[in-house]
């Protein structure tokens, strides 16, 4: 967990800026002021709404399991952290924290929760009318017990007006419908796919055992799922059926979008990356992200905040994996089969980071993508298998090692004088890049050495390129450009 600074981006729920104010207690980290919480509230939002417009940032507050302070001339002051929940006169801010040096050292994720409709949980008083008469048609967020672990599981129950209308209804007790929820692939029933990823399921064999056990007049033995059901509202103008369909369509497209930009399952179900990284993406977080989709609006954190231990709910997968992306996703595939017409060393570098570069930018699913356009550039001029692809919302510490690999041989590039011009530039670009992250290798090694190097000013020059990609993401735009510029100087 960080702190927030003065450098990140507040927004009201109508996209308006939110500009703290200046107390002159100064506490800087990395050369960025820390923002504190007496800054924030009451700071002044310039809302583009007309009636019903933001004024006032009213409350600021932090992540409960957060109570430190910090001293500012003397004095304990509290600052905002990550996760701080933001709202002003009327309703909740946006947090868009600013990007680190490197993509991969990002905290917590962008935040795409923004007031929305709430989530009624059905009170033990109400639960023996739903076990005898059967529920209400409708959309429902459900929570159970996780088998041997102290944790809660979310999933969703879908009950049309007529069961007709969905496929493969299943019986849960006087109700039918069917669950839908996310898991971890090739365990228990839930369907095959690379080893550890999040996918969908429908009617996953917990799920459905849970939602019966709620729904029936029959517990022997106490609850063995210990589970929670809350009614989700229908989004205005539609019926039942209507947002049912829309949850189902989304699903569909997780469906698809997940088998090509793949999310891994966290490592103890989130809890390692919610300590470490701040963030965390599991299947609490996939029914966050499908009803915000499905709904046309987001939820607000608390409102699909279940009984027990239900890890990532607030940090909703996001939109993009539950719409119709098959054009992204053939833009991406496309992407490592361009094939340069320049006939010059210089102009086959430049024409290909000039579509890497507008490609790669136009495409919301990539995090990080400086890696991914150097990547590209060595796949696409080299030759060679990917390494890294888009960036996994979940921390994969094995992408370090893989890194780390990136860098030590792109170092290595050319030592022997045997190297052309594109691959010395490359190599220079990447260990440029990478190699301020991993500091700790000795930099007068002889693996690192410009000497005997077939293009060592080459390989200089372009390394200044990459040490400046990895300190400001935003020159990448101008990176074919500079590549140019470098390649007709020092190739001639």
């Amino acid at each position: 967990m960080r702190a927030l600074t003065h450098a990140d981006k507040f927004l009201c729920p109508h996209g308006g800026p939110i500009t703290p104010k200046e107390t002159g207690a100064k506490v800087t980290i990395n050369g960025q002021q820390v923002l504190l919480i007496k800054e924030l509230l009451g700071a002044t939002v310039g809302c583009p709404a007309g009636s019903g417009r933001c004024n006032k940032v009213r409350k600021v507050a932090n992540p409960a399991n957060f109570r430190t302070k910090i001293k500012v001339g003397g004095k304990p002051k509290q600052p905002v952290m990550q996760g701080a929940t933001v709202m002003t006169d009327r309703g909740r801010a946006m947090v868009i924290p600013v990007p680190g040096r490197l993509s991969w050292r990002l905290g917590p994720a962008p935040s795409y929760e923004t007031p929305g409709p709430s989530v009624q949980c059905i009170p033990e008083k109400k639960k023996k009318d739903a076990v005898a008469n059967g529920l209400a048609p409708g959309v429902y967020l459900a929570g159970r017990k996780v088998k041997g672990v102290p944790a809660t599981h979310q999933f969703l129950l879908l009950v049309p007006s007529e069961s007709s209308k969905v496929d493969g209804p299943e019986s849960f007790g006087k109700t039918k419908g069917l669950t839908l929820g996310a898991c971890r692939s090739n365990r228990d029933d839930c369907p095959e796919h690379e080893q550890g990823n999040l996918v969908g399921v429908e009617n996953q064999q917990n799920d459905k055992a849970a939602a019966k056990e709620w729904l029936s007049s029959e517990q022997r033995g106490g609850s063995h799922w210990d589970a929670s059901l809350c009614h989700v509202d229908v989004p205005d103008g539609k019926t039942v059926d209507q947002f049912m369909e829309d949850v189902l369509r989304a699903f569909e497209h997780y469906q698809q979008n997940v088998k090509n930009a793949p999310i891994e399952y966290p490592l103890a179900g989130g809890l390692v990356a919610r300590l470490v990284e701040g963030r965390c993406f599991n299947s609490n977080s996939w029914t966050h992200g499908i009803l915000n989709v499905a709904r046309g609006e987001s939820l607000p954190d608390k409102a699909t905040d279940l009984n027990g231990l239900d890890l990532c709910f607030d940090h909703s997968i996001p939109p993009y994996y539950f719409r119709d992306n098959q054009q992204r996703i053939a833009n991406a595939k496309e992407r490592r089969t361009f094939k340069p017409t320049g006939s010059k060393a210089a102009e086959k570098l430049v024409e290909t980071a000039q579509y890497l570069v507008k490609t790669v930018e136009g495409d919301p699913a990539i995090q990080n993508k400086v890696e991914v356009v150097l990547e590209d550039l060595r796949v696409i001029l080299l030759g060679g298998d990917p390494t890294l692809g888009s960036e996994p919302l979940n921390p994969d510490y094995l992408r370090d090692v893989r890194r780390f690999t990136l860098a030590l041989n792109a170092g290595a590039v050319g030592v022997n004088g045997e190297s052309n011009p594109i691959e010395s530039c490359l190599a220079g670009l990447i260990w440029g890049f990478y190699a301020e992250g991993f500091a700790w290798l000795l930099t007068d090694a002889v693996v690192l050495t410009y000497e005997g190097k077939s293009h060592p000013l080459l390989f200089l020059a372009a390394s200044a390129l990459g040490k400046g990609l990895a300190e400001d993401p935003a020159t990448l735009r101008d990176l074919p450009q500079r590549l140019g510029n470098i390649m007709t100087s020092l190739t001639r």
